[in-house]
């Protein structure tokens, strides 16, 4: 039996199937992320979607073979060894426990072992450059820092505009009234609201930048073009890392690329060009249930693939319909 987690800035997924890509259990938490939570949280959220794998399908710990973790935050050896030796615990059988970066869940769903990037744009963005099994970062560090281009950034970006606007401090636009709306409050009364719901909240309004971009606004228009722009530094910093005139495979990952503004946006940009793009077809755990595969040494086929996602739809529904 092995396990694939996908823990994201928002919410945490965990699979437990067998080899051949069959899910056997499903469970769902929310964030897992050590920066944003604390690593004692984070492992506690973990090990609790362990065990409620195990026991929805009666199986012991003995019997999981390989677990591979994607956890958003844990791109650091540091953090990625403590959430890993937490997990340990808990399955102190198992003959794989990986703990890496959530980015590159898509990426392996995706492409497998072959060479390409990862570009994330979720509640946050990232880059990751993975050659010969190997990953480099580029960019992702954080909303204090620097995640320029993700929802977090798009988010403040609507607000900062609707404020300014309501101020007199910038032009008119239709994010005011979408802001207020979304907020079911006068401007200046809901600042409560948006520094006590923190940076998922925030990132929530991102939405409307798409909303108002397609309806024509130009203050909208230029917040997703300056995404673009950002993302778009991204694939050009990695795309120094192969070699010049050929063909880099790109996997889109993350809530913000189902806005087709963004990704239309994404691809006219300088620093995209050279890409192939391809669109996470099935959900991030996907990967990370691929992952531990590998580890047992099992080759992926196209039944894998095939038997995940007929197997995992039941299971989320199930999840889905108790919450």
């Amino acid at each position: 039996m092995i396990i694939g987690i996908d823990g994201g800035g928002t919410k945490t997924e965990a699979v437990l199937g067998r080899e051949d890509g069959t899910v056997l259990a499903y469970a769902a938490a929310g964030s897992t992320n050590p920066v944003d939570i604390g690593v004692h949280t984070a492992v506690e959220r973990l090990n609790s979607l362990l065990k409620q794998l195990l026991c929805s399908c009666s199986c012991g710990e003995n019997e999981i073979s390989a677990l591979y973790a994607g956890i958003s935050g844990a791109a650091g050896r540091e953090l990625s060894a403590q959430l890993r030796d937490g997990m340990a615990a808990c399955l102190p059988h198992a003959e794989r426990i990986i703990c890496t970066s959530d980015a590159l869940n898509a990426f392996y769903g995706e492409l497998g072992g072959r060479d390409g990037v990862a570009l994330i744009a979720g509640t946050g963005s990232s880059a990751f450059c993975v050659q010969q099994g190997q990953a480099l970062q580029v960019g992702g560090w954080g909303y204090l820092i620097d995640d320029a281009g993700g929802g977090f950034w798009i988010g403040s970006s609507v607000l900062r505009a609707a404020f300014r606007a309501a101020d007199g401090r910038g032009p008119e636009t239709a994010l005011r009234g979408l802001v207020q709306e979304k907020l079911a409050l006068p401007l200046q009364e809901g600042i409560g609201r948006i520094y006590a719901g923190g940076k998922r909240y925030v990132a929530s309004f991102a939405p409307l930048a798409f909303a108002a971009a397609g309806a024509g606004d130009t203050t909208a228009r230029a917040i997703v073009e300056t995404a673009a722009v950002e993302l778009a530094l991204l694939l050009a910093a990695c795309a120094q890392r192969f070699q010049a005139g050929g063909q880099i495979d790109c996997v889109l990952s993350g809530g913000l690329w189902r806005a087709p503004l963004l990704c239309t946006a994404l691809k006219r940009q300088p620093g995209a060009r050279g890409y192939r793009f391809v669109h996470a077809s099935l959900p991030p755990v996907y990967g990370a249930l691929t992952a531990a595969a590998a580890c047992t040494g099992a080759v992926q086929q196209e039944e894998f693939r095939t038997r995940f996602s007929g197997s995992l739809a039941g299971f989320r529904a199930a999840c889905d319909g108790q919450t």
